[in-house]
């Protein structure tokens, strides 16, 4: 015999009595109820839903009609969830149960079971489309550099992107954008997979709401991560739960703890039942919202029931003052601060675990834990990163920035260096300073400092504080101090790091400064003015240069070096060389009017250093600190002797800066300070004064003149100065253009700096000239050169006359002889000559021996008294065979002081043996020695040849002397 079968029936009354009993204003659950009306009573059930809907005060017809036509049949909201939440909130189902034929609720089932294969499939399908949309989505998206919600959360980014956010009316079908730049956050599975995307909008929608999900996404059972890893307590991993995103942030950036995101209250209990089963051994903390201002609290009602399920604790915020409505964790810490946010995390992980149906666990206690305490139950973050394995590879140059808000790096001697995440740049302290609270505040909040390392009943001891540090710091190892790096280009790992001070663009695309994982620290220093969104084109780059040929060059090919150098200098630090330039000029050549009006307006305001000629090396080196800038030295001159001490150890650093030199200078500790200089100079003046090798190498003589090219120009030039200064972005173009084009500027620099090399037989020259000539190319090209196009633009320019190439330069030895040759010696009466013309008097004929002026006003007996004072003897030619030498001494000071201020001082006589039919004298060999002016030395004999001139119709023409010789230009090296 068949037995009846019971249901109770369901009515729209029923239903709409259930409804009755429910929060309309909450809007998961109003979502949830579609679904379950819609199970109960199909179509039928719309306008039982949309009455109890319009309950709520936020209620929106066109939204709520949308949410009920996207409401299926099946899946997991059934009509039994309606009937189970009224029930939990007190109602009392009336209705009279029925009876129904056993057959027919056999039927009945199958109907069922068919229906809920069918809602399952389509949702399965629903949630492969969502995953794959937000995956598309989230590769899309760009790193946070500035975002309304983050900054009114007064939150970090923590990995999440921004990128547009688009909506389907489900009505219309129509495709909008809601945001430009929503924040978005992934959630994802404990493997990794995004399932959806929460996107927090920037202003809120018509029903109030500012965070949305993908349509047909999987919520249930994800999350999203923020830490690298979990803090342990004796050996158990630490969890925290948190519903938003902003209070994981703030219980994050405050203690240091591994937050999972579950988005709502909802969805703690399925992300905690998957935690629980992957990590058996783990501790879970629940940060539930508390939800005070609304009927039943459902953040601290969702989180204990979590809670109790799978064993964890529950933090639950409890706040000074109720002004303003305050519910979550990131409330706590904007309103009351870290500590507070530390101190009630910490008193949750000390409450017992939450059993079924018991009392929460207590949110606070008075009791301020002591340090025993809490390393032994809730480990400082600080410690928990000190026993962190070693990353491979780098060891103890790792980035991970300590949560409680520092990093202890390392030490040298008696240094100890952190980096601050708060200031973020690294701080130098020592245990002494440590030892004292003044020195801890620097590090970290005093009350944190207080609050880990006070035993109960005792006062704070800083010493405590200050030994933990140094242990840390002794185990991290000796800390390199040129790890730091400031604003400028930089190479990174195969990455292009662009540092502006208060953040970072790598690759493109921004970072903050204490997120990006790199062996090096790239320091807060005051921000810079960013690179324009709309770069210069190739055209606007030939206008440029077009202006910059009306200037009164001396020599074509000025203009098309001071364009590579502007367009370069910015992003100097990722060059292998870098050039520098020296404008000289007579006044009214214009000088003045090039450095204000065209060479300023080009550089982005305040990223060179800009200074006048009295800055000593020192202060340069201190205002640069680890900058990669380019810099500006206007009135650079050299009148006096002062001058010229301040102005050499200007050109000491910049020749270090050419290739990334570094500068030590020792201190009254004993510890040497050392800096790295990787700077591209700019200096101006009325003269140019090179007077080393080494540094015309380096630095390209750039000279305007009153009668140059341009002069007919003038009126023309100014005009278009006018138009350059009024265009305040021409600069942050210029700028973008050389950030958009580094792989450009690259292979650039590569063909030129090689073919330069081979055109002028000078790879240091190579390097100077070719990469000025490089970085004007990628001003006006936007495609490499080839081969053939860069030997064409080098061969173009008479580089001789800015002083390149190997005829320019000549070999070691040959200059080191010209040095000698173009020195002056001064004579009695005030006469002064060269040494090349006293060498040419000393060769004449005897019979000039008995005039008693000489030639010049000099005899010949005189200049060759002269010569042998400063370590010179001349051996006239005595035949065919014989060409005659001159002789340098060996280790004589006066011969060594005609080379002081030149590179040649340092093994003179070395340098002059290796010229072609140059020896030294032997000990055990004839003339081994020689006297010079009463001293017997050593000496090195030069084939006279090499100093004077061999051509017979030059003759004794006194205005032919010293200029007769084809092979020196004594002009030239003239000092005075």
């Amino acid at each position: 015999m068949m037995v009846a079968v019971t249901y109770p029936p369901d009515t729209p009354e029923r239903v709409a009595s259930a409804l009755s009993f429910l929060d309309a204003s909450d809007r998961d659950t109003w979502v949830c109820m579609s679904f379950a009306t819609k199970d109960a009573l199909g179509e039928a059930g719309r306008d039982v839903w949309m009455e109890w809907a319009r309950s709520a005060e936020n209620f929106d017809e066109r939204g709520a009609d949308a949410t009920w036509r996207s409401a299926k049949v099946g899946g997991q909201v059934r009509a039994a969830s309606l009937f189970h939440a009224a029930r939990q909130a007190g109602w009392r189902d009336d209705s009279r149960r029925v009876a129904i034929d056993p057959a027919e609720a056999e039927r009945r089932g199958a109907e069922r079971a068919e229906r809920d294969a069918r809602a399952a499939a389509e949702v399965k399908a629903e949630r492969k489309e969502a995953a794959a949309r937000a995956v598309a989505i989230w590769n899309a998206a760009k790193q946070v550099t500035y975002n309304a919600y983050l900054r009114a959360k007064g939150i970090r980014p923590h990995g999440t992107r921004v990128g547009p956010w688009e909506a389907i009316d489900r009505l219309t079908g129509e495709v909008k954008i809601l945001d430009d730049a929503a924040l978005l956050i992934p959630a994802q599975d404990f493997d990794g997979q995004i399932w959806t995307i929460e996107a927090v909008l920037s202003e809120k929608l018509p029903d109030g709401r500012n965070k949305l999900f993908l349509r047909g996404g999987a919520k249930a059972g994800r999350f999203f991560r923020i830490g690298d890893r979990p803090v342990e307590r004796q050996g158990r991993p630490i969890y925290v739960l948190a519903e938003g995103f902003a209070t994981g942030a703030s219980i994050h950036e405050c203690t240091g703890h591994h937050v999972l995101v579950a988005f709502d209250c909802g969805n703690l209990a399925p992300v905690a039942r998957e935690l629980r089963r992957r990590h058996p051994e783990a501790t879970i903390l629940f940060a539930a919202d508390n939800d005070q201002f609304t009927p039943r609290n459902p953040g601290v009602d969702a989180a204990r029931k979590a809670a109790a399920e799978v064993g964890g604790l529950l933090a639950v915020p409890q706040f000074a003052s109720l002004d303003g409505d305050p519910t979550d964790f990131n409330d706590l810490h904007q309103r009351e601060g870290a500590v507070q946010v530390i101190e009630q995390v910490v008193a949750g992980l000390k409450s017992g675990r939450v059993e079924p149906e018991a009392e929460a666990a207590p949110a606070g206690d008075e009791r301020r834990p002591g340090f025993a305490q809490v390393l032994e139950e809730t480990e400082p973050a600080a410690v928990a990163l000190e026993r962190m394995p070693e990353p491979s590879g780098s060891g103890r140059d790792d980035d991970v920035a300590l949560r409680a808000g520092f990093l202890i790096l390392g030490y040298d001697r008696e240094l100890i260096f952190v980096y601050s995440r708060e200031r973020r740049q690294v701080i130098t302290t020592t245990v002494q300073r440590l030892s004292r609270e003044a020195g801890l505040i620097e590090l970290a909040d005093l009350l944190w400092w207080e609050m880990q390392f006070t035993e109960p009943g005792k006062d704070f001891k800083p010493k405590v504080a200050a030994n933990w540090i140094a242990r840390i710091a002794g185990r991290r190892g000796v800390y390199e101090s040129d790890r730091v790096r400031g604003r400028g280009a930089w190479w990174d790992d195969g990455r292009l790091v662009f540092h502006l001070g208060d953040q970072l663009i790598v690759d493109g695309v921004p970072a903050e400064i204490d997120s990006f994982k790199s062996r090096f620290v790239f320091e807060a220093r005051p921000a810079l003015m960013a690179p324009s969104a709309v770069p210069l084109n190739c055209r606007e780059g030939e206008d440029l240069l077009r202006v910059a040929r009306m200037f009164r060059w001396e020599h074509p090919g000025a203009a098309e070096l001071l364009m590579g150098w502007l367009f370069l200098a910015p992003i100097c630090g990722m060059l292998r060389w870098r050039p520098h330039v020296w404008v000289g000029a007579s006044p009214g050549a214009g000088k003045s009017t090039l450095m204000d009006s065209f060479v300023m307006p080009l550089l982005p305001d305040r990223w060179a250093l800009h200074e006048l000629g009295m800055t000593t090396e020192a202060a340069l080196r201190q205002k640069l600190a680890a900058d990669a800038r380019p810099v500006l030295l206007d009135e650079f001159e050299a009148n006096t002797e002062a001058d010229r001490r301040r102005v050499e150890g200007v050109l000491t650093l910049i020749r270090l800066s050419s290739s990334s030199g570094e500068i030590s200078r020792g201190t009254v500790s004993g510890r040497a300070l050392t800096f790295t200089a990787r700077s591209m100079f700019l200096l101006a003046s009325v003269g140019v004064g090179l007077h080393r090798q080494t540094d015309e190498d380096r630095i390209t003589r750039l000279e305007l003149t009153k009668n140059g090219g341009g002069a007919d120009r003038w009126p023309e030039l100014e005009a278009e100065l006018v138009r350059l200064t009024r265009d305040r972005s021409v600069a942050q173009r210029l700028f973008a253009r050389a950030l958009g084009r580094l792989a450009l500027v690259r292979e650039a620099v590569e063909v030129f700096t090689r073919e330069a090399g081979a055109i002028l037989k000078s790879q240091r020259h190579g390097d100077q000239y070719g990469t000025l000539l490089a970085g004007c190319w990628c001003l006006t090209h936007d495609a490499a050169p080839t081969v053939a196009e860069a030997r064409a633009k080098i061969m173009q320019h008479e580089l001789a006359e800015f002083g390149a190439g190997a005829s320019a330069s000549g070999d070691d030895s040959s200059n080191a002889l010209n040095a000698i040759l173009s020195a002056v010696i001064r004579l009695d009466g005030g006469k002064a000559l060269t040494v090349s013309q006293l060498i040419e008097i000393a060769t004449l004929p005897s019979g000039y021996e008995e005039n008693p002026s000489g030639l010049l006003g000099v005899s010949r007996k005189e200049a060759d008294h002269q010569l042998q004072l400063h370590g010179i003897r001349v051996r006239p030619s005595s035949g065919s065979d014989d060409n005659g030498e001159v002789m340098f001494a060996m280790a004589h000071r006066h011969l060594l002081s005609l080379v002081a201020d030149t590179d040649f001082a340092t093994d003179l006589i070395g340098r002059l043996a290796r010229l072609t039919g140059a020896w030294k004298s032997r000990e055990g060999k004839p003339k081994a020695k020689l006297r010079f002016a009463g001293a017997t030395l050593r000496y090195v004999a030069v084939p006279l040849s090499l100093c004077v001139s061999t051509d017979d119709d030059a003759g004794l023409d006194c205005s032919v002397i010293g200029s007769s010789l084809p092979r020196h230009d004594y002009a030239a090296h003239a000092p005075f």
